[in-house]
């Protein structure tokens, strides 16, 4: 399906497995850098990106030991892929990957329901317009199922709290990799036009400027699109230079 973007813009994935192999995640992070960059500093800034290192700072993340955050040792990180996605939604060189596998620290058997995500929810702080509300899934730790109110089927506040300070560090640090003195990039919430989308609608994009979590879990990517995220609390995303 044809996209169409305001902006020429690396795209950041990572993914891996779950439930012991029987399923997989991946979750998609975009990277805008000024208006009016020449593709060639973009190709540039390409050969500049370290995956290796942005790998680590994801390997980092998933052998968190932190109470509450701990991923299960069914659950994988097996790669990170960087991509340069022209306006037209399209490939604009070949992508670059690197594959290791990182397995969560917490032992146990295969405990949660299928499809299980939690929401890392991004915002760019302004109420006025269009990109200003985007989402991430990730894997649920273990303590995200297994510690769920019966009453109000939400997760403990702690764990939420300790999930959010990972987030934040996690892309913070990827923020450090993927700008470079060619192309000083800013993850950003891209509105892209759709055949879909309604003929007036123009593609726009905004950097991200907070990180929230919220106590919400479930099964069904159909569902997790259309729950309220529950975020009461945003923590102020301003990684260095840039």
């Amino acid at each position: 399906m044809a996209v169409e973007y305001d902006d020429h813009h690396f795209l950041l994935t990572a993914g891996g497995h779950m439930v012991g192999g029987w399923e997989e995640w991946q979750c998609g992070l975009r990277y805008a850098g000024p208006g009016g960059v020449p593709e060639s500093l973009y190709e540039q800034a390409m050969t500049h990106i370290s995956l290796q290192d942005i790998h680590g700072l994801w390997s980092t993340f998933f052998s968190s030991t932190v109470a509450g955050i701990i991923y299960p040792n069914w659950t994988t990180l097996e790669f990170v892929k960087l991509a340069f996605i022209g306006k037209d939604g399209n490939y604009l060189t070949d992508a670059r990957e690197h594959r290791a596998q990182i397995k969560g620290k917490g032992a146990g058997s295969y405990t949660h329901p299928p499809q299980l995500a939690v929401v890392a929810s991004l915002s760019s702080g302004s109420r006025i317009g269009r990109a200003n509300h985007g989402r991430i899934y990730l894997p649920a730790p273990l303590d995200f199922a297994s510690n769920v109110d019966g009453l109000t089927g939400k997760c403990r506040a702690t764990d939420v709290t300790s999930l959010q300070a990972a987030v934040k560090s996690l892309l913070e640090g990827i923020h450090g990799e993927v700008s470079t003195v060619e192309v000083p990039t800013q993850l950003s919430i891209f509105s892209p036009k759709t055949p879909k989308s309604t003929a007036a609608l123009v593609p726009s994009h905004k950097p991200v400027a907070q990180i929230g979590i919220g106590p919400v879990v479930d099964t069904h990517r159909s569902r997790r699109t259309s729950l309220p995220d529950g975020v009461t609390t945003w923590l102020t995303y301003a990684p260095s230079g840039g």
